[in-house]
C-alpha cells in the first residue's frame, strides 16, 4: 500500500475515495495530524494503480465539485454493495465446502446412530429372550416390527397391501429394517450403515439422509414382501 497524496478535509477525502472506487481503484483514507493542522492521506492498496490514482488526485484537487465526483458518491454505494454481496457469497461457499468435507462428529449423524442403536437394542431384547434370532417373528416385539405377521404366518392370504397396513399400522412399511437374522447380520449391517450414514448424513445433512433412509426402506421392504412374504428383516 502506497501514499498517493493528501487532501485537506474529510469530506473531499471521502468523495475522492468514492470516485476511486467507481473506477476500480481500491484505497484507504487515513487522517494525518501534526502540531498545527491535520490532513487525510489517500493510500492506494494495489501497487499498479498508484500512478493513475496520483493523476486522478491532481485533477480532483483542482476542482473537487465537478459533477463526476459528486455523482461518484452515489455510485460508490452501489459498487460497495455489490462487492459485499460477492464477499458474502464467497464466504458462504467456503463455509459450506468446509462443512461438507470436514470429518463428521456424532452430533452430525443422529439418524445414523439412532438406527444402529435401535437395531442393536432390538437384537439384544430378542437374544435375551432365549429365542433364536432367525425366529424373531415369534417374539411379540419382532411380530410388531414385521411387514405383515399375518401373511408371514399363513393366517391371511397374500394381498398387494397387507391387512395390518390397511388397518393403519403404517410403521410396518419401514420397521423391518431394524430386524436382523443373527448377530453377524446385525454387525455387517451396522458397519455398512455407519460408513454410508456418516458419508451421506454428515455431509448432506440429516433431513436429506432421513428422506433417503425412509425411501430406501419403503422400496426394499415392499420389494422383499413381493418376492417372499415370509418373515424378513433388514
Amino acid at each position: 500500500m502506497r501514499l498517493a497524496g493528501t487532501i485537506g478535509d474529510a469530506t473531499n477525502a471521502r468523495r475522492f475515495q468514492d470516485y476511486l472506487t467507481t473506477i476500480g481503484i481500491q484505497s484507504s483514507i487515513r487522517e494525518q495530524r501534526d502540531a498545527t493542522s491535520s490532513s487525510f492521506g489517500v493510500w492506494i492498496i494495489e501497487e499498479d494503480t498508484v500512478e493513475r490514482a496520483r493523476q486522478e488526485l491532481e485533477q480532483f484537487v483542482a476542482d473537487p465539485e465537478q459533477g463526476r465526483y459528486v455523482a461518484a458518491q452515489r455510485e460508490a454505494v452501489a459498487v460497495r454493495s455489490k462487492e459485499k454481496a460477492k464477499r458474502d457469497e464467497r464466504a458462504a461457499r467456503e463455509v459450506e465446502f468446509s462443512r461438507r468435507w470436514r470429518t463428521p462428529t456424532w452430533r452430525d449423524v443422529p439418524i445414523t446412530l439412532s438406527l444402529i442403536l435401535l437395531s442393536v437394542s432390538i437384537e439384544w431384547i430378542l437374544v435375551s429372550s432365549g429365542m433364536p434370532s432367525s425366529q424373531f417373528g415369534n417374539h411379540p416385539l419382532g411380530s410388531d416390527l414385521l411387514f405383515s405377521p399375518a401373511v408371514a404366518a399363513g393366517d391371511a392370504n397374500w394381498t398387494w397391501i397387507p391387512p395390518e397396513i390397511r388397518g393403519g399400522q403404517l410403521w410396518r412399511l419401514w420397521a423391518p429394517v431394524l430386524l436382523h437374522i443373527g448377530v453377524l447380520h446385525l454387525a455387517m449391517n451396522s458397519v455398512a450403515m455407519f460408513w454410508l450414514g456418516t458419508a451421506i448424513e454428515g455431509r448432506r445433512g440429516t433431513a436429506r439422509f432421513a428422506g433417503l433412509a425412509i425411501a430406501a426402506s419403503l422400496v426394499s421392504n415392499y420389494a422383499q414382501y413381493l418376492a417372499s412374504p415370509g418373515p424378513f428383516g433388514g
